[in-house]
């Protein structure tokens, strides 16, 4: 491969978690308050995760260009060397008699 992807950007779609309600909700069932705030913050944390990774449609209509271009451009090399092979055994046939005569 000769270069990186090209690629529009990063999903926009933010995951949004609500950590103080979180920490309401664990303090309201006994979980003290600095573990409450810990727990939502490792769980906001975990949500936000991976988002810099998603694809968005664009994102895999714009790779699905890139491969078809790569893909095309494959194509035409593999034609040129194939005519070039072509060339070199008929070249290789018609000269055969004149060197065995």
């Amino acid at each position: 491969m000769r270069g990186p992807v090209p690629r529009r950007g990063y999903a926009t779609t933010d995951a949004t978690f609500d950590t103080l309600a979180t920490t309401r909700d664990l303090k309201a069932v006994g979980v003290e308050r600095a573990q409450a705030e810990a727990i939502a913050d490792a769980v906001r944390k975990a949500v936000g995760a991976g988002h810099d990774t998603l694809s968005t449609k664009a994102d895999i209509t714009d790779l699905k260009a890139y491969v078809d271009t790569k893909i095309s451009a494959l194509e035409v090399r593999l034609l040129n060397r194939l005519y070039v092979a072509i060339l070199g055994q008929a070249a290789v046939i018609v000269s055969l008699p004149k060197l065995f005569p």
